[in-house]
């Protein structure tokens, strides 16, 4: 008998003990990538519609310092 059965079983028996926890992290995992997902896509839409803003007011594309 090989020992590759009896750790499997000792995975699966350990995964049962802590599903709970495990199911919590997998839901915070896949929120944060959510968020990132979310910001990356509303920063994006913001810069291009400051771009379409300025395009159509036509405004001038420079920086005056002080």
């Amino acid at each position: 008998m090989s020992a590759l059965p009896i750790l499997d079983r000792k995975l699966l028996r350990d995964l049962r003990r802590i599903g709970g926890q495990a199911a919590a992290i997998v839901v915070v995992v896949a929120c944060a990538v959510a968020t990132a997902v979310m910001s990356f896509g509303v920063l994006r839409s913001l810069e291009q519609a400051r771009a379409q803003y300025y395009e159509a007011a036509r405004c001038a594309h420079l920086v005056a310092s002080t």
